[in-house]
């Protein structure tokens, strides 16, 4: 049942990123949905499910951009397997954890793409991470944290 349905919400965010580019742009940062997707299956369900989840969603990623292809997937499917592998020592009920933990995973994330991306010289790598890696980082952070305030309340409504 939960490979139905982190399917079903992979392929959700999936479409979202690639059908609403403009939608969730804020002065040309994105959230970065599908590491929310890849994190949170880490944290639920363990580190396989979160690495399937992240180089599933990091390859249809790669898929729009051919010229570093196999990058998201590596680096999505390394933040699925990792917060996975570390779950047992967070306590990730508490909203702030997971506010830092998504602002340091997409931090890492942006800082080792930029690293590794065939786009943008090693010299240009301290402004794309001021101009774009912080924001970037802190919209991501705003969504996972909308995402678990949200459902914490259906939780604690199907409960009742």
């Amino acid at each position: 049942m939960k490979i139905i349905r982190y399917t079903l919400v992979l392929l959700i965010t999936i479409i979202l990123h690639s059908s609403l580019p403009n939608s969730f742009d804020l002065y040309g940062m994105r959230p970065d949905l599908i590491i929310l997707v890849a994190l949170f299956a880490g944290l639920r369900h363990g580190s396989v499910l979160g690495m399937t989840i992240g180089a599933i969603g990091g390859l249809f990623q790669d898929i729009y951009s051919p010229q570093d292809l196999g990058l998201n997937m590596f680096l999505k499917s390394t933040v699925g397997f990792t917060i996975g592998y570390i779950r047992k020592r967070l306590a990730y009920d508490n909203n702030l954890v997971v506010a830092i933990l998504l602002f340091n995973v997409s931090l890492i994330h942006d800082f080792i793409f930029y690293i590794g991306s065939t786009a943008i010289h090693l010299a240009d790598i301290p402004g794309f991470m001021l101009r774009y890696g912080i924001g970037r980082a802190l919209l991501t952070t705003v969504f996972g944290l909308i995402y678990t305030t949200g459902f914490k309340f259906r939780n604690r409504l199907l409960s009742e």
